[in-house]
């Protein structure tokens, strides 16, 4: 049989259990009748709306992102680009010291100012060259009298004359040897001696001048100006003592 104790127990123990069961299921009514209204409290949740819209960014909106974020980006990006660039370079560089990639580029490029010094050059050239040649054919044909033209400052301007032609038919030879300075004492010293009088003498000596011009390897360095500058003064004095030769005369016949 069992214990009265026992039977006891039991019967607690089974109140115990259904007073369990009956707040459980008032707990679980009152949780089913508080889903029919919206949770309060910090733990509730807001209710989600799926069908809201939204509005698109204004102009504003763009600007400040643009100027916040765009624009940094983008100088950003072009600073780096500009950094590897330079970066390529130095390597290029390196791997070629003598830097014949960059010659070519360097060699197209145009210096406005070494093509008018050397167009002005050229016309410098082409005109003493006319006159030069203009010289020579007078010279050539007898054109001037010799007895009016002193020896001497003929010699000069002929041997001004050849000197200047060797230096201009030799321009690429002038550049690429040194220039070798020849005293003035050669011009007295190796002067040709022209026979004024005879054309055919004449021909033959400046024959033999060409001839010695063209054997020189070394150009030839021509202060022109000076020279041209000493006939001139040459001319001059000769009309100054024709003149007084003629004043001379004419007082002489007055007298008479």
């Amino acid at each position: 049989m069992v214990d009265s104790d026992d039977e006891r127990e039991i019967a607690a123990r089974l109140e115990e259990l259904d007073r369990t069961i009956s707040e459980l299921r008032e707990s679980l009514d009152d949780e089913a009748g508080n889903s029919d209204s919206p949770a309060r409290g910090p733990t509730a949740e807001r209710p989600t709306d799926d069908t809201r819209s939204f509005d698109p960014p204004s102009v504003g909106d763009v600007l400040q992102f643009t100027e916040e974020y765009t624009i940094p980006t983008a100088i950003a990006v072009l600073e780096a680009t500009i950094d590897s660039l330079k970066l390529l370079q130095g390597l290029l560089r390196v791997a070629n010291p003598s830097q014949k990639t960059f010659a070519r580029e360097t060699n197209q490029r145009s210096n406005p100012v070494g093509d008018q010094v050397a167009r002005a050059s050229r016309e410098a050239i082409s005109g003493l060259e006319r006159t030069m040649d203009d010289l020579q054919r007078a010279l050539a044909n007898d054109e001037l009298p010799p007895e009016e033209v002193p020896a001497e400052l003929l010699r000069e301007v002929r041997q001004l004359s050849e000197e200047i032609q060797t230096e201009v038919q030799t321009p690429q030879r002038s550049k690429r040897e040194p220039t070798q300075e020849i005293p003035d004492t050669s011009r007295s010293n190796d002067a040709i001696e022209i026979d004024v009088t005879s054309p055919d003498n004449d021909s033959e000596s400046r024959s033999a001048s060409e001839s010695e011009s063209e054997s020189v390897d070394s150009s030839v360095n021509v202060d022109i100006d000076s020279e041209l500058d000493s006939i001139k003064d040459s001319v001059e004095q000769y009309d100054r003592h024709q003149q007084n030769g003629t004043t001379d005369d004419a007082g002489e016949n007055d007298q008479q």
